[in-house]
């Protein structure tokens, strides 16, 4: 009798147990399919990028200002309004989720948390606007049949824009990502033309 009863706490321990495991997860997963979800919604052709060997730290939302008279469209149309700003955090070793500050959780001048924070370092910050870009001083290059703006901000920082089919990427990159700048640029080529990396 003693054996059944050890074996079915046992049982719903090691139930317990998963399903708090599987709730964990799942929690990543959903913050991540509501990033998706929300991008989808301004911009049907854009993913959220994955980056091999780096990872999603932090994203949000940037709404635009675009009052519809002073650009002369309507609302219900969408016709002269701006689309909302899309901003994602990449690091090299994502950790555990961070606490965040009641005081700025939720919007806050404009944002809107869309998945993380996570603990880890910013390696490279991606931004995904409709509207159009032009880098002085910029560097035009033709990487993988992409046109980038490059410009160096400072040693060892990066700045490059591409533009593709109505939206354009922006990428900041830094000297601690331990990625040649080379590679950083294909790595925004192939996300302004839609493949994986």
């Amino acid at each position: 009798m003693k054996k059944t009863r050890m074996a079915a706490r046992l049982l719903i321990a090691f139930c317990l147990a998963f399903s708090a495991a599987a709730c964990s997860s799942s929690e990543k997963a959903d913050g991540l399919s509501r990033a998706r979800k929300e991008i989808r919604e301004s911009y049907p052709e854009v993913q959220v990028p994955r980056i091999e060997g780096l990872e999603l730290r932090l994203a949000y939302r940037e709404k635009a200002f675009s009052p519809e008279r002073g650009l002369g469209g309507n609302a219900e149309s969408g016709e002269g309004v701006a689309k909302d700003n899309f901003v994602f955090v990449y690091t090299d070793q994502k950790g555990r989720p961070e606490d965040l500050d009641p005081r700025l959780d939720g919007p806050l001048n404009g944002e809107q948390l869309l998945y993380g924070p996570y603990e880890g370092d910013d390696v490279m910050t991606l931004t995904i606007s409709d509207l159009p870009a032009k880098v002085r001083g910029a560097e035009e290059l033709d990487i993988e049949g992409a046109a980038v703006q490059k410009a160096d901000l400072e040693v060892g920082s990066l700045y490059a824009v591409a533009r593709s089919s109505g939206v354009t990427y922006t990428m900041e990159t830094n000297s601690a990502s331990g990625r040649e700048e080379e590679e950083w640029l294909g790595i925004l080529a192939k996300i302004s033309k839609g493949e994986k990396n």
